[in-house]
Order: C-alpha cells, then structure tokens, then sequence
C-alpha cells in the first residue's frame, strides 16, 4: 500500500512539474558546475531577500520609501501573531495603520531558505517592539513567502509563530477585514494554473500525511519529510522540540491527537517549491481538540515532492 502511494505521489509530481529538469540544473540547463552555479543563484537570492526585509523593516521604523503595504503582493495572506489571517492589501493596509503608530520596530531575522526562479522561502526569529504605551511585545518565528511580479519581489505570504509576550491588536481592526478565508475567496486569484498545480501538490501530500497520522504509523508519516525540514507539530510550543527526532515528536503528537483534518486556503508555487496555508483540526485523545492554522512548504528536486517546513500554529 505504501509503496503504491508512493508511485502516485510520484507520478503526480511528474504531472504536475512544469519542468523538473530545469529544476535539476537551475540555473540554465546547461553542462556546467551546477553545484557552483546553485551557489552563485543563492548567493543572489540572499541578497534579494534581504534587500525586501530590509525595506520591509524599514517601512515600520518609517524610515523607508515605501508603506508597509507596498512589500505585499495584491493577493498576499498574513497571520498576525496570534491573531486571525488577513487577505489581501486592503485588510494589510488596514492592519499597519493601526499598528504603526504602537510599534517602534520590527525586526526579523533568516535561519533558514529555500529557493528557486521566481520564489523564495524564509524563515528565522522576529522581534516586534513597542512603543510606549502601545501593543504589547512578543516574539517568536516568523515564515515568510517573496515571489516576483512583474519584475517586482513582494511577500506573498507571510506567518508570525509567537512564542513569547502578549499581543494586543487595535480595535480598530474590523470583522469584515478579520473574515477568515475562505476557498472560494483564494481561488479567485489571478494565477490560476499555478495555482492549480500548488493545490495538486498539497492535497496529495497532506492526504497521504494525514493517512499515516491517523492510523498512527510513525514510519510512514517520518517519510514525507525531507532531511532538512523545520517541523512544528500540534501538541509543541517554542520550547518542547529539543533534540529528540521526528520519529519521537511524531509518536508523541499521535499519542495526543487521534484524527488529524486539515482544509488548505492559500496556495501557490513556482518550479520545485510550493507553499500552503491553511487550517487543521486535531482531534484530542483524552483532552480538548486542538484547532488552528498550519503552513507548508514543499520542495520537489526531481524525484518527488517532499515536505521542507511544516509549522502548525
């Protein structure tokens, strides 16, 4: 059974890739040092990166050229720390109105990157300070999505994982702009067949996860991630990951958690790495049930699609 799963996730990933060669060989394609040329093309993600954060951390110490709302893309989703997703420039807009004048700074740090044409993934600590009187601090992780429009690099996503402090967001935050997404909403997006195909790679890997946490088979459910992958499950905070492998959280997350359901709401992706946001719901053996949202990010290096980043919040 697992190993026919595996030929269908495979062989989805194969139908879906635009051009897993060209992933192989990024930049270009052609018989040169690839190792080399895939430093040189992260070299250069890096910087562009941080050139975006940069600017975006400079837009809340007002000190930038540009809003905080200019560094989102019109389609961008972000989960405020601790709060509800917002959608879209309009609620972002909103949102920073109200919080500039309570923030000094926000300050963001990158531990961790994947990236490919047009695409790239980061994630590392944050800090937002207060001002005098204003919300209160916190900290935490932060995961953040930038992909290029037109030239441009915007954030497409973004997630605040606070781990610390209090946060007290401005009334002035309406219902309507805290709405919560929905999947009609999402995918009236522009990009649809990308999105199509980010969608594809979620649904197939998160059923086939959410099979082997629900028959509470450790090994099956390990197997989806890649070496490398940043996890936090439904039952960890900040601090209870430590050194223990996946193998051990996951055995003591499905000892908490019985069935595990989740609805994707936000999805794109570009070449070999896809991302999805959405809810979940963990249904609790001998305790409450735990709801939320999570995120994802996949990466496929051509021999199909692994799980790279996995944060339940």
């Amino acid at each position: 059974m697992r190993t026919q799963r595996r030929a269908i996730l495979f062989l989805t990933a194969l139908f879906f890739s635009f051009n897993p060669l060209s992933a192989q060989l990024m930049p270009g394609g052609r018989t040169v040092d690839v190792g080399r040329l895939r430093g040189d093309f992260y070299n250069q993600m890096v910087e562009k990166v941080n050139e975006v954060m940069d600017s975006w951390q400079g837009a809340w110490r007002r000190t930038g050229e540009e809003g905080v709302p200019d560094h989102y893309s019109r389609e961008a989703t972000l989960l405020q720390p601790g709060g509800l997703p917002l959608s879209g420039r309009e609620a972002i807009q909103a949102f920073s109105d109200a919080a500039l004048p309570l923030t000094s700074a926000i300050r963001t740090g990158m531990q961790d990157l994947e990236a490919c044409e047009g695409f790239a993934y980061l994630s590392g600590y944050y800090a937002a300070d207060p001002r005098s009187g204003g919300m209160g601090s916190n900290s935490g992780r932060h995961f953040t999505v930038i992909v290029e429009e037109g030239g441009d690099w915007l954030i497409r996503t973004q997630l605040f994982l606070p781990d610390s402090g209090t946060v007290d967001f401005p009334e002035v935050i309406t219902p309507e702009l805290l709405e919560p997404l929905t999947n009609d909403r999402v995918r009236s997006g522009r990009r649809g067949a990308s999105r199509f195909a980010a969608y594809g790679d979620a649904e197939f890997v998160l059923m086939a996860f959410r099979d082997a946490w629900n028959r509470g088979d450790v090994p099956d459910a390990a197997s989806f991630f890649s070496e490398d992958a940043w996890v936090r499950l439904p039952h960890e905070t900040g601090n209870m990951m430590g050194h223990r492998t996946l193998s051990e959280r996951l055995q003591e997350g499905m000892d908490l958690y019985g069935d595990l359901l989740t609805v994707e709401l936000d999805f794109d992706r570009r070449d070999r790495l896809s991302f999805t946001f959405g809810r979940f719901h963990a249904e609790g053996v001998d305790q409450p049930d735990r709801p939320g949202h999570y995120f994802m990010l996949l990466k496929n290096e051509g021999y199909g699609w692994e799980i790279r980043s996995l944060a339940f919040f």
